[in-house]
């Protein structure tokens, strides 16, 4: 082989190296985090940009505090609802509502119940209208949990009983 046939399988194993880095990195991300949109397509605002308001905003756990297996998701309840202005006491009274995707059951006691990779959605559950990428949200009149469903599963995440911080 020559000069010039090296340099295309060089170039070749090179891009295809940046592909198969580039496709695995895509996998790795969070796909709960990001953009949320409503039910129109529009971006929901989260409290990225100040005077937007509040409607939704997700979030991985700190990884200084060890919780980065954890997914977040903070919205104001009713779903689809601005929030002028929230703080972490609206939290407590319902008007946000924390709810926490916890594989490894890293706050069982601060939430109402367990994290459910495989759920059921209830037959009395409704879709908010607002969906990231393939994902949408779902409540049900029981409010403990919040259903997030995906082209081929459903998952469970459980309310929290109290705002969740790490020093």
């Amino acid at each position: 082989m020559g000069p010039r046939e090296n340099r295309v399988v060089i170039a070749t194993l090179v891009t295809l190296l940046f592909i198969l880095v580039a496709g695995c990195s895509v996998f790795q991300g969070n796909p709960f985090v990001g953009d949320w949109l409503d039910a129109a397509g529009s971006p929901v605002p989260d409290e990225d940009v100040e005077g937007e308001g509040f409607v939704l905003d997700t979030f991985v756990g700190s990884g200084h505090c060890d919780w980065d297996s954890a997914t977040f998701l903070l919205i104001s309840w009713p779903p689809g609802r601005v929030d002028a202005d929230w703080v972490t006491s609206d939290i407590d009274d319902g008007t946000v509502r924390l709810y926490v995707r916890d594989p490894d059951a890293i706050f069982a006691s601060s939430l109402q119940g367990e994290f459910n990779a495989d759920a059921e959605l209830p037959t009395d559950a409704v879709a908010t209208g607002l969906h990231r990428e393939r994902w949408e949200i779902w409540t049900s009149p029981d409010d403990a949990a919040i259903y997030l469903v995906g082209p081929d599963h459903v998952e469970q995440w459980q309310r929290a009983t109290t705002f969740i911080g790490c020093a």
